[in-house]
């Protein structure tokens, strides 16, 4: 059974402050769980805007016992939301298990004491210009097969044609099947 929150511990004395949106208390454990404040400057702040005395073990005691399980669950919930973004993407299609490494990754970057949101949006931006990437290359392979089936279509009724023009004549026909040959041989090898 978890022990009753002694009425003038930092956390009981902020969870009476209300504040526009909530209470000094879940203030204080924003700024200490996902902004990561120093302990010391987060004294200070405390002692300046709410006008209460605290110390660093009080604040020490009230991250490990308010702010660990807070910061975990928003972390978690943050990173979930970027996999979320990048399985929606229609142009992006990545595996399960890089949507399961992108989501531990933004996790980490976020759990981190020194945390950047800038490492986080450049984690994002790496992995979006890295699906782009493989999606216009993907878009140039079906444009050179594309390229490369006309050619052929276009040679093959050159080859047709020259066929109908030759016809009749036994020595022209074995060397225009020779040539065909070849022909269908390096377009075949190309497309390898």
């Amino acid at each position: 059974m978890a022990r009753k929150e002694n009425s003038n511990s930092i956390a009981s004395r902020l969870s009476r402050i209300e504040l526009d949106e909530g209470t000094a208390y879940d203030l204080v454990r924003e700024r200490l769980g996902v902004e990561n404040m120093d302990y010391a400057d987060a004294v200070e702040w405390i002692e300046e805007t709410f006008e209460l005395e605290t110390s660093v073990g009080a604040l020490v005691n009230f991250y490990r016992k308010h702010c660990t399980g807070f910061k975990a669950k928003r972390n978690r919930e943050y990173a979930r939301e970027i996999r979320d973004m990048f399985e929606k993407d229609p142009e992006i299609n990545f595996s399960e298990l890089t949507l399961q490494q992108i989501e531990q990754r933004a996790f980490e970057e976020a759990y981190a004491k020194d945390a950047d949101i800038k490492d986080l949006q450049a984690l994002s931006s790496i992995l979006g210009d890295s699906a782009r990437l493989k999606l216009q290359q993907r878009r140039l392979e079906l444009d050179v097969n594309k390229w490369r089936d006309a050619v052929k279509s276009d040679i093959e009724k050159g080859l047709d044609a020259l066929q109908d023009e030759i016809k009749g004549n036994a020595e022209a026909l074995k060397l225009f099947d020779q040539m065909k040959a070849l022909f269908i041989q390096s377009v075949e090898g190309a497309e390898a």
